[in-house]
């Protein structure tokens, strides 16, 4: 039987925020970063996270994740590199600060190298969108609506080539495994970024 993680990078130090931490915000049915843990459909959760977070996630997710130290620069990329080391033969990856359908993956492709879930955005300078069979990230001159893209998952046959690559950044990578692995696409019904507080706030008045 395939063996499964999920990845959700949480090292972020939240300046935006004023240092509270975001995903341990409250939503109906938990923190973000529970609802986050709930819907990846793996058999290990992996929280990629900094020294003085790790206490306050492990008491919210209380027991459901383990744990690494983000090494290099404090962004998706090198959580995502983080992650690699653990070896299982599929991965997959979304945010801890987002609020999405509790069952986004079910719709993702089985046993698929490479797959990204999309959803609909009027705002392409926010996100990683998906044009011509590429990501272009957070560019202002892309025309709305577009396709962004809101989790990921890829196979181990994609983990090992990544360890062969020179990355500069998350879209890098995505881009290199589209063009060795191809791509597969499944929709997520709705995805809410939490990027600000004005968005959380948005967000509860919208969902609670």
């Amino acid at each position: 039987m395939a063996y499964r993680v999920g990845i959700i990078p949480a090292a972020g130090k939240a300046k935006r925020f004023g240092g509270v931490l975001k995903e341990c915000l409250p939503m109906p049915g938990g923190t973000l970063i529970e609802l986050a843990a709930s819907r990846l459909p793996v058999d290990n959760v992996i929280v990629i996270s900094r020294p003085e977070k790790i206490s306050q996630h492990a008491e919210v997710l209380q027991g459901r994740a383990i744990f690494i130290v983000q090494s290099g620069d404090n962004d998706i990329w090198s959580a995502i590199e983080s992650a690699l080391r653990i070896e299982a033969d599929y991965y997959y990856f979304t945010m801890p600060d987002t609020y999405m359908p509790d069952s986004s993956f079910m719709f993702a492709p089985k046993y698929s190298d490479f797959s990204l879930g999309l959803f609909d955005t009027n705002m392409p300078e926010r996100f990683g969108v998906l044009q011509g069979g590429k990501v272009i990230n957070k560019d202002c001159t892309v025309e709305s609506p577009a396709k962004a893209w809101g989790a990921i998952v890829f196979s181990r046959k994609v983990r090992d080539y990544w360890l062969t690559c020179h990355i500069v950044d998350y879209t890098h990578a995505l881009n290199l495994a589209i063009l060795a692995f191809g791509l597969e696409t499944w929709e997520l019904a709705y995805y809410y970024d939490i990027s600000c507080m004005q968005d959380y706030m948005d967000l509860v008045r919208n969902h609670a």
